[in-house]
């Protein structure tokens, strides 16, 4: 057995009462498998393939832990506290949010993204996270039309694939102001890939599939679900209730190829859209939820197949022209593709 040395206080303070305690410790790994299992679930609900890395990297964690705790002594003993805290460090986060993260947090942060009072468009909340503030803006329910005309100047017509047609939300949703910066991404990965380095730059060079482990993770923290948006949620929360090309003046609005003078700049730095979010045109793509496919016909609540190969990107970058900027542009990219054109941003669903 390793040497455990606690550091936070609380486990610390867990530490006099470990033979009271050991009952909790032993219902808090079971928790832990089941959120670990509940994980490779909803990769597989979001789209990823049973084969994907990601599901892959979620099933390792699940046996090597298994294999870890095995052999735990079923007596409440101070040895086999102590073994059950240690087989859980290499997982921090999930440690911390299983005994440390208060349930009066949790619910605190449950009410406070709830649909907000007079659903009003724009409605802001902050939550700290990893030490960084988090800024979300209220989407309420709606219904809006998703696409292009086929008069819209600019509009590809050899894909056909941003056909126009009534698309029904029916749960409202809050989205992040920006996208999601190297400096958010470094607080909760460890890590930055991005090619342009600025901590307030949009994080770039991150595949779908580790947008998907981000979220996953500030998930585990808050005890909230946190999610990339779906296609059609990105679209009509880049609208906000416009119809046009784009949401206003694209040079006011966006870092596209004629503005951009080819590099990412930082977030929140041009007009947002009139409900307070930053930089749906340009700067960079933004992964959404779902699998690629051609639109049909009117829907309600769409989220894309789940046996496509491909994932949607929204929104154009800083290396786009303006017609691939526009609201109902789309475009398609492999779950593990990373360049330095994509990044994402974060939504938290309402029940």
């Amino acid at each position: 057995m390793k040497n455990y040395v606690p550091t936070s206080p609380k486990i610390q303070e867990m530490g006099t009462q470990m033979l009271a305690t050991i009952k909790v410790l032993y219902s808090t790994y079971d928790n832990f498998l089941q959120w670990r299992e509940e994980d490779v679930q909803r990769l597989l609900d979001e789209g990823c393939l049973p084969s994907s890395t990601m599901v892959t990297r979620v099933q390792e964690d699940i046996a090597r832990l298994k294999k870890e705790m095995a052999g735990l002594q079923p007596a409440p003993t101070t040895e086999g506290a102590l073994k059950c805290l240690d087989a859980m460090t290499w997982h921090t986060e999930a440690w911390k949010v299983a005994v440390v993260e208060s349930p009066t947090y949790r619910d605190s942060l449950k009410k406070m993204f709830a649909a907000p009072a007079g659903n009003q468009a724009g409605t802001r909340r902050v939550v700290s996270m990893y030490g960084m503030d988090f800024v979300f803006r209220w989407c309420p329910a709606g219904k809006f039309m998703m696409g292009s005309p086929k008069s819209e100047l600019g509009r590809d017509d050899h894909y056909d694939h941003e056909t126009q047609h009534p698309v029904t939300l029916t749960k409202g949703f809050w989205m992040l102001e920006t996208q999601v910066t190297q400096k958010m991404w470094q607080s909760v990965k460890g890590s930055n890939p991005s090619k342009f380095k600025g901590g307030n730059l949009p994080v770039e060079k991150v595949s779908w599939d580790e947008c998907i482990d981000f979220c996953v993770k500030l998930s585990h923290k808050t005890g909230l679900m946190i999610t990339l948006p779906t296609e059609a949620q990105w679209e009509y929360a880049c609208r906000a209730g416009t119809t046009g090309p784009y949401a206003g003046d694209l040079d006011a609005m966006g870092w596209y190829a004629d503005n951009s003078g080819g590099e990412t700049h930082p977030v929140g730095q041009k007009q947002p859209n009139v409900w307070g979010l930053y930089d749906t045109y340009g700067n960079v793509c933004e992964w959404c939820q779902d699998g690629y496919e051609s639109y049909y016909g009117a829907e309600t609540d769409p989220t894309g197949p789940t046996n496509s190969s491909k994932r949607v990107f929204r929104g154009g970058s800083w290396c786009f022209e303006a017609t691939a900027c526009r609201s109902a542009s789309r475009f398609s990219g492999y779950p593990d593709c990373c360049n330095e054109y994509s990044g994402f941003r974060l939504v938290i669903p309402t029940k």
